[in-house]
């Protein structure tokens, strides 16, 4: 009794300690690094990733939106006023995106999809803010981590520095920075809704031969056009709204009060409804692109346990599983030595003889055996 209290006692021990460690080195490990996941709200390395989209999901949600995140293109967007698209992807959407989406603008009324290009990092930001603030060994950490950050920025995006073609825009070579834009819309010139943007090494610009009606939404001081809009020439309910990037929608800049008013309005825009709330779909999509799916389901198989409730509870559930596997299912403790045993005991050949009649329930059978013997005895 004795001992199985102290064996239960350094299991719990083991089992606290270790969670002690990982919880530990859980803080440390995210206090230094920065997750720059790009173009999604959901996972670890995109949730709180100064490139993800959580902060325009709770913005949405703020608007009385309701919002689902999904990864294919599946039949399940014909529920959906508003797809918002951020693609972790250099390239120009492939043919089938472009006409799964341009079927859905064509199946509804007052439908809209914003696509924000790829061009833009905030780590090489957030890492310059971080030098302009610090000094000491903090600055000459913050410049290391600034030269990795443009390096994989090159890695990433150097050989797609090359014109682009689809249906819906072109992609050519730019030049890079900042720029004050105003949102257009039907004010006075000082009533305009202003903010900052940055401009990465390529412009999202209309086609000269475009099959759609063309309307500038976003300009810059210089009056280059940052978001524009296209509409089908026979009808204005439904539209596609292109953002060259994400450097005023994206976590990190959507944090700043000098991007923040800009992504706001726009977004305030998009989403509204005349009679009820906008139903929003946030598409993720790495650099392969969305998949084209005929299937119902939205969000993929596990897109439940990311969503409230259950994303509360669930991570508890599998914490405590964990600590029960670690106390019930390993021997710990220190090793006993097993007591050896000899099939030279012929007593042991009689146990196991004898267990064998009791499983068959013919108990009366070895007793007559034994009878047997004993007459065959006495008859000698």
């Amino acid at each position: 009794m004795l001992h199985d209290r102290m064996r239960e006692r350094r299991c719990w021990s083991i089992v606290i300690g270790f969670l002690a460690i990982t919880v530990f080195s859980g803080t440390v490990v995210g206090q230094s690094e920065l997750r720059t996941g790009y173009g999604r709200c959901r996972g670890l390395q995109y949730a709180t990733s100064i490139n993800g989209t959580a902060m325009l999901k709770h913005f949405l949600e703020s608007q009385n939106c309701d919002v689902v995140v999904n990864r294919t293109l599946s039949p399940a967007i014909e529920n959906f006023d508003l797809l918002i698209w951020a693609p972790d992807s250099w390239d120009v959407p492939s043919e089938s995106v472009i006409e799964r989406i341009n079927l859905w603008l064509r199946s509804g009324q007052n439908r809209t999809l914003v696509y924000i290009g790829r061009d833009y990092d905030a780590s090489m930001e957030y890492w310059q803010n971080v030098i302009n603030t610090v000094t000491g060994e903090p600055r000459e950490l913050a410049l290391r981590e600034l030269s990795q950050s443009r390096l994989n920025w090159l890695a990433q995006s150097g050989e797609s520095l090359q014109q682009l073609d689809c249906e819906w825009f072109t992609i050519e070579p730019g030049v890079s920075g900042n720029s004050q834009a105003r949102l257009i819309g039907e004010v006075t010139d000082d009533l305009f809704v202003r903010g900052e943007v940055v401009w990465g090494e390529r412009r999202i610009i209309p086609k000269s031969q475009s099959p759609f009606r063309i309307r500038s939404l976003i300009e810059t001081e210089t009056s280059e056009v940052f978001a524009f809009e296209l509409t089908s020439r026979d009808s204005f309910a439904n539209r596609i709204i292109v953002v060259n990037n994400g450097s005023f929608l994206l976590n990190y800049p959507f944090a700043r009060k000098s991007r923040r008013p800009l992504a706001e309005e726009l977004l305030a825009k998009v989403s509204q409804t005349e009679y009820y709330g906008c139903r929003v779909m946030l598409l993720e999509s790495g650099p392969q692109g969305l998949i084209v799916s005929d299937s119902e389901n939205v969000g993929g198989q596990l897109a439940w346990v990311v969503e409230a409730p259950l994303k509360y509870i669930v991570p508890q559930i599998v914490i405590l599983g964990v600590m029960y596997c670690f106390v019930v299912f390993p021997i710990l403790g220190r090793p006993r030595r097993l007591v050896t045993q000899t099939e030279s005991r012929f007593g042991r050949h009689l146990e196991a003889l004898g267990r064998m009649w009791a499983k068959t329930g013919r108990i009366q059978e070895p007793r007559e055996v034994i009878d047997r013997f004993r007459r065959s005895i006495d008859s000698k």
